[in-house]
């Protein structure tokens, strides 16, 4: 069987994407807690500022005046990130790190920038890759699906996100799946092996599958990812794993 990937770009190992997967849906995860956080600081600063408004209504000497004009300096700082937070959802890649430059030090600005373009071009590299790339959590449910996973099944991303897998597994099948499964969820790495997946209009197509676990920053296996690769060929000597 050829290699399933030739070329430089095309050498990520099933272990990198699935640390990519789970890197990146972690920091998923960060940003829309971060954002939600921004959204409850958002009110109690604005109440800050209208503090502050109200105490300059009174007689001040100069100290408590240098004081407040202290605290709605820092306040007007606390503004800025938090609306910068806010912003990023909308912005560009350039946007978002012509934001990063102004807020951070330069060797934090650096450090982000190098990890946020290295995970957006080996996302490209797993979005671009003809072999079928898609996870699923423990449960089944289908979390990340890419161009190949949809010209293979013919699936749409839109359809395929958030239903289980066992709709691309033939219903004789389906005890194999669990099987492996399970090897999956205790941390094995299944290997290529050739079993028969179900498309979207019913017929059946035998692929050389890899199925590696996805693990969370403890080393628990919190789902799967899988690389899929069609056979060419005769579907009737499908080889069992």
């Amino acid at each position: 069987m050829p290699d399933f990937y030739t070329s430089r770009e095309e050498s990520l190992t099933r272990r990198s994407i699935s640390d990519l997967r789970s890197s990146v849906r972690e920091k998923i995860a960060i940003a829309k807690l971060a954002r939600e956080l921004s959204h409850e600081l958002n009110n109690p600063l604005e109440a800050l500022v209208n503090l502050i408004y109200l105490a300059r209504q009174k007689p001040l000497d100069d100290e408590t005046r240098a004081l407040l004009d202290e605290a709605e300096s820092q306040i007007g700082r606390m503004s800025v990130v938090v609306h910068s937070i806010l912003a990023l959802e909308k912005s560009n890649h350039e946007q978002r790190l012509r934001t990063a430059g102004t807020l951070l030090d330069p060797p934090a600005f650096q450090r982000i920038k190098e990890e946020y373009e290295s995970a957006l071009h080996l996302a490209s590299i797993v979005e671009g890759a003809q072999d079928a790339i898609y996870s699923k959590k423990l449960d089944g449910t289908i979390m990340a699906w890419n161009a190949g996973a949809e010209r293979l099944f013919g699936y749409p991303a839109k359809e395929a996100l958030g239903k289980s897998v066992m709709m691309l597994v033939p219903p004789d099948l389906s005890q194999e799946e669990r099987g492996i499964w399970e090897k999956v969820k205790g941390g094995t790495v299944v290997e290529h092996f050739d079993t028969l997946r179900r498309t979207k209009d019913g017929k059946d197509v035998r692929v050389s599958v890899s199925i590696s676990p996805i693990r969370n920053p403890r080393g628990r296996v919190v789902g799967a990812s899988t690389i899929a690769r069609e056979v060419r060929g005769d579907t009737s000597g499908v080889t069992k794993w």
